[in-house]
């Protein structure tokens, strides 16, 4: 079994029990929020370490963690830095968050910020260092998608403390999910905060695989036919499709009424 957790998790003697029950570990770490040591206990410039590989782009060594209770915890260095892109983004990110927290930013935190730091105890032999960062990226992926889905359908607790209850709650969110996911993709309809969750469902574009042939609008004299046509493929137009009857809608009854009076 292997744990994937974001920086709130990186809790060393936490993660000591975790790795004594038998599982493996995949954690993400920020440069400051651990006591990094090298096999003898001595500290570990981790800013040093990313900026002498920062041409290399990677680091994978082995790396101790001290801890409150206990001897530090011997694990393994895994850093991946960003692209260029990403790294200014992310960059962008600290600003921000020390602006806010009305913070001076340190110089290490803009170093740190170009790179996925992880912990993990995985061996090398095994996993490589891209294997590592693709594990994280699947639990980042996994974290987006739920997130995506509770602003779909209201995903949330279960409504009181009875399994029973809770377990009929998650049964009909997920049937939801299965129904609603492939259409929320199919119409282009994204989740609230999305910048395209403003624009209601009426201005995207209708789909052609989904237009009638044979109930074509009022002003339409042809029938466009797409189907199997391979990108490219001139269109090709078929007679004039049957309008809808032009009868007008019966009227209906109301209750108690007979149907005879209609007609007077």
């Amino acid at each position: 079994m292997i744990r994937l957790a974001d920086r709130a998790h990186l809790q060393p003697d936490r993660l000591a029990r975790v790795l004594a029950a038998g599982a493996d570990i995949v954690v993400r770490a920020a440069w400051s929020n651990a006591r990094w040591l090298d096999d003898a206990g001595r500290p570990v410039d981790l800013i040093a370490e990313l900026e002498a590989a920062a041409a290399r782009g990677f680091i994978d060594r082995p790396i101790f963690i001290g801890r409150k209770e206990g001897p530090p915890l011997a694990l393994r260095l895994v850093a991946l830095r960003m692209s260029q892109k990403a790294a200014a983004v992310a960059r962008e990110k600290a600003i921000a968050k020390a602006k806010r927290k009305q913070r001076q930013i340190k110089g290490g935190t803009l170093i740190a910020a170009e790179w996925v730091i992880l912990v993990t105890s995985l061996p090398s032999t095994t996993f490589t260092a891209k294997d590592i960062g693709q594990l994280y990226r699947a639990r980042r992926r996994i974290e987006t998608a739920f997130k995506r889905l509770k602003s779909l359908i209201g995903l949330k607790g279960p409504p009181g403390t009875d399994a029973a209850v809770a377990k009929v709650y998650v049964l009909s969110h997920l049937l939801a999910i299965l129904l609603t996911e492939p259409l929320a993709a199919e119409f282009g309809v994204a989740p609230p905060g999305h910048p395209r969750s403003s624009r209601p469902l009426a201005q995207f574009a209708p789909d052609d695989r989904h237009s009638c042939p044979r109930h074509p609008s009022p002003s339409t004299t042809h029938c466009v036919v797409r189907h199997g046509l391979a990108p490219g493929t001139p269109l090709v137009r078929t007679p004039a499709c049957t309008p809808i009857s032009s009868n007008p809608m019966p009227k209906l009854a109301r209750m108690g009424q007979s149907p005879l009076a209609l007609g007077s």
